[in-house]
This record gives C-alpha cells, structure tokens and sequence, in this order.
C-alpha cells in the first residue's frame, strides 16, 4: 500500500492577505483523490481551520528542513504554494522527488517551478528561471474557484424590477478603509430595498462594522462558507466589490457588478472584463459615495443591461477552474508514482494541454 502523499502547503491567511488564496487552493486540493497528508504554513488561524487535521510548519526555515526529511522517504513530495510573496527558502528548493506548485496571480519574476497557475484575467505569465518541462496553466479557464458558485450560477434569474444591493469588501487596509466609507451610504435616498456587505472573517473591527451597519440599514455579515457566499450573491440585483477572488465568484454566479479596484493588479483584471461588456468599472479612484451611488443605481434602472452583462460574464468564465487544474495535476501524480520521469510525465501532459 502506498503512503499518502505529503502536500506542503505555504498558504498565509490575514488580514493583509485575506482568505482568498487559502480559499482557492483548497478548492483544488480538496479534488485530489489520492491518499495525502497535508503540512501547513502561513500565518494567521483560518489555515488551522481549514486543514485541521494538517501538521504545522511554524516557519519558513522548519517548512524547507521538513520539505528534505519527508523527499528522503518518499517517492513523491508535492509542494504547494498560493502566496503574494515566497520565502527565499521556499523559492530555491528543488529535488527531482519534489513537484513544485505555485498559484500566482501576475507573473513577471523569477522561479524554478514544475507547475504555475495563473488563472487571471488581464495578466500575462512572463516567468523566467522555469526548467523546458514547466506546467504553466493561464487564463480564465483556469482559474480556480469554488463549485458552488458555477452550480448557482445555474439557477440565477435576475429580478428585472429588484434593487438589492450587495457590497464584498476584501481584505487588506486600503479595502478596510473603503469599507468604512461605505458605511455613510444613505439607503432609504437611493431607494434600495436591501443593503448587506460581506466582510473578511480576518476583519478585526467587525463589531464595529455591525454596530454602525446597523444604524445606516447596512446589514455587515462574515464568515460565510462556499455555500452562503454563492446565496448571497444569487440574492443580488447588483454587487460593489474590490475585484479579486470575489470578482469571479460573482461573475460565475451570473451577478451584476460594480467593481472598484483597489490594487494595481485588481485594476488590470476589472479593466479587462470593463472592456468585455462583463462589470462596471469604477476604476482606482472613482470609489467615493456619489461614484458608487450612481454606478449602483444606474444599473438598477436598467435590467436589460444587467442581464447583458450577466451574460457576458458567464461566456467568459465559466467557473470550472479547479476541476480542470485538479485534473491535469491528477495525471501528473499518477505518472510520477507510477515509476515515471517528473520531467517527462510534465512534458507528456503539457503536449496533451496543447493538442486540445
């Protein structure tokens, strides 16, 4: 009987980070069908909830100490790592029993990987240092989210005369600023019927989000799993949000949105799908109230352009990313276990993606 396959996570989860890369990934190692035990590394508590049954690494220096130990009695290790920035200790490890992951979002740098997702829209790859048999898997159609939101997509049906009113926050301190911006909406001048946000479960301040909320008729709610998040956006006649992850959940779903970016990299992906017909872009500096307001509201007063843009953005992402990734990394394990050459297995799959 084989061991399970060790899969070293680097995944950090806080406030500055947020949970979507976390998020991502476990929708994608969640699929694998093999045996496996998962070590985890990253600060922050959500990465202990999501794998609880994982071994903790505490520290880069443990986690490429742990990474040889475990190459040296197995056949196979795999490596995997969602993170804005990689330790210099997790960037040039190499074995040829290791397989080397990384789920990026921009390109443009240097690294010795097997296998790079990118499933962003608005970027391209541009890696340098990658051995001839890397696995770059780019675009739309793989980029991975949850299956609960294409399933919910399934059964959208937009209310032509509806004016509920969604808002996602994401994570990080300029996000946390805009957040509390949104607070001083006035939803009874707008004529919205309902008005809900979603903030990070890694948001220190909820309570006071609440309290505020509250007061405004701003219902603030966190800590919604896969399930809850796809309701919520299907109960939206038109969602605000800061791109990211939460950018193609929506579109999955079929919901209308009003999208301000927030960083440079958020910018280019919601400038994309602006020019596709997909979202209304508020761009870097349009997130004040009265932007916001009329963005929302212009949408609201008109069904047909929901509807078209619902459309679009459902043509050009479907939502099946990680199936797709879990997939192709499927064939690579069971090649590498098998007894095959990494390189050569790599090699095989990556002439298989290019005949499709």
């Amino acid at each position: 009987m084989n061991r399970p396959t060790p899969i070293v996570c680097y995944l950090p989860a806080d406030q500055q980070v947020g949970s979507g890369h976390l998020v991502r990934s476990k929708s994608i190692i969640e699929a694998f069908s093999f045996p496996h035990q998962i070590y985890r590394s990253g600060n922050g508590d959500l990465l202990k909830e999501t794998f609880p049954d994982g071994i903790e690494l505490k520290d880069p220096d443990e986690f490429a100490a742990s990474i040889t130990r475990l190459i040296s009695i197995h056949s196979l290790v795999i490596l995997w790592v969602d993170a804005p920035e990689i330790p210099k200790q997790i960037r040039e490890i190499e074995h040829e029993r290791l397989l080397k992951i990384i789920v990026d979002d921009y390109g443009g740098f240097r690294v010795r990987a097997d296998v790079i997702v990118n499933g962003n829209a608005g970027t391209s790859s541009g890696y340098n240092g990658l051995p001839d048999w890397a696995l770059i898997l780019e675009g739309l159609k793989y980029m991975p989210i949850r299956p609960e939101f294409s399933r919910a997509g399934n059964k959208k049906d937009n209310d032509r005369n509806g004016r509920r009113v969604g808002f996602v926050v994401g994570s990080g301190d300029e996000a946390a600023e805009w957040g509390n911006l949104l607070l001083s909406l006035n939803i009874g001048e707008n004529k919205w019927s309902t008005a809900s946000m979603v903030v990070p479960r890694t948001l220190p301040e909820f309570e006071d989000f609440l309290k505020r909320g509250n007061a405004v008729g701003i219902t603030p709610v966190t800590g919604l799993d896969g399930n809850e998040m796809a309701a919520f956006y299907s109960s939206c006649d038109v969602c605000v949000m800061t791109a990211g992850m939460c950018l193609y959940e929506a579109l999955a779903v079929g919901t209308p949105i009003v999208a301000y970016p927030v960083l440079p990299g958020m910018e280019k992906e919601a400038a994309y799908f602006e020019s596709n017909n997909a979202i209304l872009n508020l761009g870097k500096k349009g997130g004040d109230i009265k932007a916001i307001s009329d963005a929302v509201n212009c949408l609201l007063d008109s069904s047909s352009r929901r509807t078209e843009m619902c459309r679009q953005g459902r043509r050009l992402f479907d939502g099946k990313g990680a199936f797709r990734i879990s997939r192709m990394l499927l064939k690579v394990h069971a090649g590498i276990v098998g007894g095959g050459d990494k390189g050569n297995v790599l090699a095989s799959v990556k002439k298989e993606i290019e005949a499709l």
